[in-house]
């Protein structure tokens, strides 16, 4: 449909109400200056009595932001609404719109998340449907995005098609570019890069759009997808080139996020970590609002942490991020982040156990992703169980395969890839090993007398009594105590116990003794 000429031939206020009624997105993608040249030339007057003219002008002018529109013309909407005794439903979507995107744009994602569903009644409810193959499409776009933003990917990826659907119903509709190139982002954040691909519009981060506009914000969508997926094939250099098109607009943009991810593993693999640690701990305490534990963005840069933390062996930080409260457990990079710190404190045994539980909750293949698979062969190799670390190594080539990713090679330690180039040949493209396996006996030394304060701790007894049974001064107690919180990096008696456990410094048998004397 050729929305510009559309434009051309409208002649009066009347016939420009009709194109906001039935094209007003489809105008603001398409040719969003001359539309926002024709709202302008329009009397003030018409849109001050007509609320929905008003409130869509507002919507224009706020577009290439990332906040939102007038205040005054959505309540002057609302108004009408609630005053009209049969109001169009488009009225109501176009008023859920503007309260949408702006719960989106000041970090409220709960509060988006039951507007969303609300959004999807309203929709299916709705008798009165005109104006609904343009409105619908781009009102489910942002509710796509809030799932997305939630952490609830396969929701999103759900909604994202259906206004996909809506978009394609009565020919295509400007957004429905747009709508594969975010598909092709979830995807690639889930990790299936080939579905990723097929979503892609081919002219993806190359379209000519003026800047300052809705269309400028979301031709970034498609810029930062290509970026993740280069960056699952080990491209850093096409991720980093991506980002780089985006300039000082990647920090305004609504997936600031996504950039700061490929930063950080761009860092991980070829770059400092040092310094990238520095740079996301101080974005994070930036970004609070629209980056909380609870969302994608916080989830997903918080793992970024651990796993930089983890590449220069400072284990206890690298817990922290992961142990924040919110954060979305489930997400599939925080769950190998997870693993993979067990192995680097030498708890291969406790990883592959770990990973095993997981897998028996969640379906293959939607639990088993290449990551968890090189975790299971580095666990494997570091138990010295060869073939077995060799059988997940060429699962996880498989995985990647089908999925389109290499980037999960990097977990793979150098011993395993010199023994896996006898039998699967070598891997191309891991130029860097960023994290430094322990193997399965464990790391930590402790002293005689340190072991015997462990061992009568397992009995919860104070300091004192410790002091007492030893001879020692309960000064030299502490002193022990204190070395051994610092060599078993914990904080408190009960972790000591635990980690204690885990190293075998301490049977399973005494430690679940000591459980029952705490409970």
């Amino acid at each position: 449909m050729n929305y510009r000429k559309i434009l051309e031939d409208v002649k009066n206020v009347d016939e420009l109400g009709y194109v906001i009624d039935t094209h007003f997105f489809a105008m603001v993608l398409a040719c969003p200056l001359e539309f926002k040249s024709a709202l302008h030339n329009a009397p003030d007057e018409w849109f001050m009595s007509n609320p929905r003219y008003h409130f869509a002008k507002a919507l224009v002018s706020s577009m290439g932001n990332s906040i939102t529109q007038d205040g005054y013309a959505q309540v002057a909407l609302e108004q009408e609404y609630s005053a009209t005794a049969t109001p169009a439903s488009r009225d109501l979507l176009g008023i859920m719109y503007g309260r949408l995107t702006h719960l989106l744009a000041t970090g409220k994602f709960d509060s988006a998340g039951h507007l969303a569903r609300e959004i999807y009644d309203a929709i299916e409810e709705a008798d009165d449907t005109r104006g609904f193959e343009d409105l619908v499409p781009m009102l489910l776009f942002r509710v796509g995005t809030t799932r997305l933003l939630q952490g609830d990917l396969n929701a999103a990826i759900a909604t994202l098609w259906d206004a996909r659907r809506w978009a394609r119903f009565n020919g295509t509709h400007p957004a429905d570019t747009y709508l594969g190139d975010t598909l092709a982002l979830c995807y690639a954040l889930q990790g299936d890069i080939v579905r990723a691909r097929e979503c892609l519009s081919e002219d993806a981060g190359n379209r000519q759009v003026p800047a300052g506009t809705l269309s400028s914000r979301l031709e970034f969508i498609g810029i930062l997808s290509i970026a993740v997926m280069a960056m699952a094939a080990l491209d850093g250099n096409t991720a980093m080139t991506a980002l780089n098109k985006m300039g000082a607009d990647l920090n305004d943009a609504e997936y600031w996020w996504v950039g700061a991810h490929i930063q950080a593993r761009y860092a991980l693999y070829w770059g400092d970590s040092v310094a990238a640690i520095d740079s996301l701990e101080n974005k994070l305490s930036q970004q609070r609002v629209l980056a909380p534990a609870s969302s994608l963005a916080g989830t997903i840069l918080r793992s970024d942490l651990s796993d930089l933390y983890q590449s220069i062996g400072a284990l206890s930080n690298a817990e922290r991020p992961l142990k924040e409260v919110g954060l979305i457990s489930s997400n599939t990079q925080v769950i190998a982040s997870n693993f993979r710190l067990e192995i680097l404190r030498g708890n291969s045994k406790q990883a592959l156990s770990s990973i095993d539980d997981f897998l028996t909750e969640i379906p293959s293949p939607l639990g088993m992703t290449p990551t968890m698979s090189a975790l299971r062969a580095v666990a494997f190799y570091n138990l010295h169980d060869h073939s077995s670390a060799l059988a997940e190594l060429s699962r996880c080539r498989y995985i990647g395969n089908l999925r389109g990713s290499t980037e999960a090679m990097m977990e793979i330690t150098p011993e395993l890839l010199a023994l896996s180039n006898t039998s699967g040949g070598p891997i191309h493209g891991v130029e860097r090993y960023s994290f430094q396996y322990k193997n399965s006996e464990p790391q930590v030394k402790l002293s005689n007398r340190e072991l015997e304060v462990l061992v009568i701790l397992v009995l919860h007894a104070s300091s004192r009594s410790i002091a007492k049974v030893l001879f020692i001064s309960v000064n030299t107690v502490k002193f022990h105590l204190r070395n051994i919180y610092s060599k078993l990096e914990v904080n408190s008696r009960e972790q000591a116990l635990q980690r204690a456990t885990e190293l075998g410094f301490i049977s399973e048998d005494q430690f679940n003794d000591s459980a029952q004397v705490i409970t």
